[in-house]
């Protein structure tokens, strides 16, 4: 087994924190484009960084809301994400 790297978020449930880990999640499982990515510019790709499929997600909020719900108001209010892509990662989130 990989090892894997926990990445732990303030605020875990607001908008910022759901567009992080829906990103990084859709990215690991070839559902979005790695277009745009600062780790793909070449004075970055050449690093030894950890890759996008190894982080894992954790953090807290006083928020009662939770990550998927949060996601999904996303895609319906604000349309900023994809609603297939909230559907497809819901188990991830």
């Amino acid at each position: 087994m990989t090892a894997r790297i926990g990445v732990w978020l303030v605020g875990a449930q607001g908008s910022l924190a759901s567009t992080v880990v829906l990103g990084a999640r859709a990215v690991a499982r070839g559902l979005a484009g790695r277009g745009g990515l600062v780790t793909e510019l070449p004075e970055v790709a050449p690093l030894p960084l950890v890759g996008i499929e190894r982080l894992v997600f954790g953090g807290w909020d006083i928020a009662p809301t939770g990550l998927v719900a949060r996601a999904q108001a996303m895609a319906r209010d604000d349309r900023a994400v994809e609603p297939r892509l909230v559907d497809a990662l819901a188990d991830d989130l």
